[in-house]
């Protein structure tokens, strides 16, 4: 499956031209983000900080001769690499991709690469200033996902070692974590693909198809297909949810 990945819109699409939802929006929909009370702009400045130094680091891997190390962060995890990582097979910023009978699903990987005892490890960064016990949680729920995507799939590393590396200008703390399995991810999946967040109801709904479209103007006028009160609140949060992704709405 070839996944396009509007950078700037941080969406993917797959070859049908159809949004995927990322691992985030999904793990945000069922389980919250954590941000809902954060002010906008600060949210805003430390999204466009973690990606420049996401960038840098990528270039580091990459790019032999890249020297024009500017981020404390990108210095921090230089001196962590170089110690513990081999980096001449590592592959970094890897977009996954998985198939579950609740839907598609899309991620990007920070870098797959082996330690120095030839394990495989699947490594996500964090610039976050904090690394507390529900954001380490939502994290084992994100590299859960990447893990289960990449094992669908023929990666060239056999990944069994899950880090978050939590980069901050004084160190890099090497954060693992276990697998949470694939009961979780499709139960995720289930809870997401039928717009409810975990333990209750939720009228956050998967992106909503090309053939979903075709359909609400029957469901408008389908009564059997509203008969209840929770499918006639869910039917018309669809209907509108169709007409706003038909119309270009935000």
């Amino acid at each position: 499956m070839a996944i396009r990945f509007d950078e700037e819109n941080h969406l993917y699409f797959n070859e049908q031209g159809f949004i995927v939802p990322s691992v985030t929006e999904i793990i945000g929909a069922v389980y919250g983000t954590g941000l809902e009370d954060a002010p906008a702009h600060f949210v805003e400045r430390a999204a466009k900080k973690g990606t420049a130094i996401h960038k840098e680091i990528q270039k580091f891997i990459t790019e032999s001769d890249y020297k024009a190390v500017n981020a404390p962060e990108t210095a921090r995890f230089v001196e962590y690499a170089q110690k513990h990582l081999k980096l001449d097979t590592a592959i970094c910023e890897h977009i996954l991709w998985a198939k579950t009978p609740y839907g598609e699903v899309c991620g990007t990987a920070d870098l797959i690469c082996e330690d120095n005892y030839e394990n495989g490890l699947l490594a996500d960064y964090k610039t976050s200033k904090t690394a507390t016990a529900a954001q380490r949680k939502k994290w084992q729920m994100q590299l859960s996902f990447y893990i289960f995507m990449a094992r669908q799939r023929s990666c060239p590393i056999e990944i069994n070692r899950l880090l978050v590396l939590h980069l901050t200008e004084f160190g890099c703390e090497e954060i693992p974590l276990e697998y949470l399995g694939d009961d979780f991810v499709l139960e995720t999946m289930k809870l997401y693909s039928e717009g409810k967040k975990a333990g209750h109801d939720n009228t956050q709904l998967q992106t909503v198809s090309t053939e979903q479209l075709a359909t609400f103007a029957a469901v408008l006028g389908s009564s059997a297909a509203v008969c209840s009160s929770r499918s006639r609140s869910l039917g018309l949060v669809a209907i509108a949810l169709a007409i706003s992704s038909f119309l270009c709405l935000p």
